[in-house]
């Protein structure tokens, strides 16, 4: 966050201006995702994330946040990727016609995935 949006939010304690947040360790310790799903309605993303691994495949964590907000998380997502590449190559994508896929991944429209 700049300072600029900082100053804005006053009631975020900061430090140097980073803010300080609190997490607990089940936060801290994350969930593994084997597949994710991006939807969204007129006021809001839900990026719904899961786990497909036996016995039993699971719904691992839900979060929606503000259109404006995806779009930050989304450029940040691809400034990460393209640092990821560089250092450990490119990621190739193995999708098969049986798998669900909600993201786009170029030339298929929405209704084809």
């Amino acid at each position: 966050m700049d300072k600029q949006q900082e100053q804005s939010r006053p009631d975020l304690p900061s430090q140097g201006g980073q803010i300080q947040v609190k997490a607990g360790d089940e936060v801290l310790k994350g969930q593994y995702a084997t597949m994710a799903e991006a939807s969204s309605g007129s006021e809001e993303f839900k990026l719904d994330f899961f786990n497909l691994m036996p016995p039993v495949p699971q719904m691992v964590a839900r979060i929606i946040v503000s259109p404006s907000h995806f779009k930050r998380l989304l450029k940040a997502m691809e400034s990460s990727l393209e640092q990821y590449e560089q250092q450990f190559g490119v990621i190739q994508l193995q999708v098969t016609s049986d798998m669900k896929v909600n993201f786009d991944l170029g030339n298929k429209s929405a209704k084809e995935k």
